[in-house]
């Protein structure tokens, strides 16, 4: 089995659930992952079914016929992961990470399909022993068999030797190998360029003929009489596999994200150079109760990311927007737009001599037609132009579009967009 063999659907986030094979709709609706009462898709993520595994990616993205299927759902796979561990580690964003679903179970697979590539099968190894063969066993030797004097020096002409036997035929490695196979014909694409390699290494295994409770059994007997860190590692990842499967819900895998604003947002963090801390010293509220003033910090301004130019007091606020942007109805409402005026202002305040501050919204897509927002007076008028602008009083923001799947790729594998970094940093020159 090649990954050209493993079938692939690829959709967009908020697309249509009408457009949705009535097996897939019937899938995403029995693991929750429909949003009641709405007619688009809210989920960016992986789902397995009928022996396909259907990837939604961010909205806007557009899949050129020349890209690499697997490889890009490995790089969405790689990418939630990276994200799920992230947001549990940092404070300001753990609900994030409580977002993202079946993270536990995609990440026992890829344990335990990381593990077969370094160690291979597992293995009993076993002691025998036998005559004038292996390493000799003094101690038995001396004590079971006859000795010989020979100008004072000890002979035995037999000696007791031991050699270590392994056991690829035992029940778990049975056990051990049909797992390995049914993650590889399941989701084999995550970790192998070709599973049809690992597949015909076990080939030669016999399966397993038991019940899943008798392999449980099996395993658990094992486990109490194991030492090694890697085979109580792997034992217990096995009975966990197995528990799993025997339940009622286990031929459909899942992992993503039900809103994936958040990850969008942490997606062009990460990838973004030249990032400017600010948000410990930015604006605040503060109360005046009883006559005494109270800071009210966390309920201050809080940018997404923050560019500073390498040699210049300029600077750039970037707002990630999950938005479809494709008109004023798809777009930023008047409060995200107001906020980011309030954030330019703040950073003026905090920043001594500003030589220059430009204000973005980056949203999904390889392309787009708004090119900045704009305040001006309301009116009867259907035309505007330029004149019309209040550019004085409120600064443009300015609205770029990044292609999502070239986001996941940099995101996953832990690179930096340069070119989109100088890009933000020339709309601040």
């Amino acid at each position: 089995m090649s990954n050209s063999e493993f079938a692939f659907e690829f959709y967009n986030d908020r697309s249509l659930l009408s457009i949705l094979p009535k097996e897939l709709y019937q899938s995403m609706k029995k693991k929750g992952l429909i949003v009641q009462g709405s007619a688009y898709v809210h989920f960016c993520g992986l789902i397995t079914h009928d022996r396909t595994t259907a990837v939604f990616l961010p909205r806007n993205s557009k899949i050129d016929v020349a890209l690499n299927r697997s490889e890009l759902a490995r790089n969405l796979l790689k990418a939630i992961q990276r994200y799920k561990s992230s947001a549990d580690s940092a404070t300001e964003t753990a609900d994030y990470g409580k977002e993202v679903i079946g993270s536990d179970s995609i990440t026992l697979l890829v344990e335990l399909l990381e593990d077969f590539i370094l160690n291979s099968l597992y293995t009993q190894r076993t002691q025998e022993f036998v005559m004038n063969q292996g390493k000799i066993d003094w101690k038995r030797t001396i004590n079971q068999k006859s000795v010989y004097l020979n100008g004072g020096s000890a002979f035995y002409p037999d000696a007791i030797g031991s050699r270590k036997l392994v056991d690829q035929n035992s029940a778990i490695t049975r056990i051990h190998a049909h797992i390995i196979r049914d993650i590889c014909q399941k989701v084999g694409w995550i970790a192998f360029p070709e599973p049809s390699i690992p597949l015909n290494k076990l080939s030669t295994i016999p399966d397993v003929t038991e019940d899943f409770d008798t392999q449980i059994q099996m395993l658990n007997r094992e486990l109490h009489t194991s030492y090694s860190d890697r085979d109580i590692f792997l034992l217990k990842g096995l009975i966990q596999y197995l528990e799993q499967e025997s339940g009622d819900d286990h031929s459909d895998l899942v992992i993503g994200i039900r809103e994936c604003h958040g990850l969008w947002e942490k997606m062009l963090d990460s990838c973004l150079l030249h990032k400017e801390s600010v948000n410990q010293r930015m604006l605040a509220p503060l109360y005046k109760i009883s006559g005494n003033y109270v800071l009210a910090s966390a309920k201050g301004h809080r940018t997404d990311t923050v560019l500073k130019h390498p040699s210049a007091q300029r600077y750039v606020i970037v707002d990630a927007k999950y938005y479809g942007a494709h008109n004023i109805n798809t777009s930023p409402k008047l409060a995200d737009i107001v906020k980011q005026f309030y954030y330019a202002k703040a950073m003026k305040i905090i920043e001594d001599n500003v030589e220059y501050l430009a204000n973005v919204f980056i949203f999904p897509g390889s392309s787009g037609n708004i090119e900045s927002i704009h305040m001006a007076k309301k009116g009867q008028k259907k035309q505007f132009s330029d004149g019309d602008c209040l550019d004085t009083d409120y600064p443009p923001l300015q609205c770029i579009y990044q292609d999502p799947i070239q986001l996941i790729e940099h995101y996953s594998k832990g690179r930096y967009l340069k070119e989109l970094t100088q890009k933000l940093l020339g709309l601040a020159s």
